[in-house]
């Protein structure tokens, strides 16, 4: 799931999970991770001036897990 200010997927794989994102408006994101419902990790991420987001979830996913990445704190553009 995509809207103009959140991201949701599920993931799944053996180790810490290592995400690279690439044209995120700069600013500040909540990253959440829960599984079967129940929240196991969360952290603030933060874009840089070039769209790049990137971050490392500590959690075993041999089991999946939901990651949700929201707005904190986003720059918008004045067109908006």
């Amino acid at each position: 799931m995509k809207d103009e200010c959140t991201l949701r997927f599920e993931t799944q794989g053996y180790g810490d999970g290592s995400f690279t994102w690439s044209n995120a408006a700069a600013g500040r994101y909540m990253i959440t991770v829960d599984r079967a419902g129940q929240e196991i990790w969360r952290q603030i991420a933060e874009a840089d001036g070039a769209g790049g987001l990137k971050f490392i979830l500590p959690v075993g996913a041999i089991d999946p897990v939901t990651v949700r990445i929201d707005c904190a704190s986003v720059a918008r553009s004045a067109e908006q």
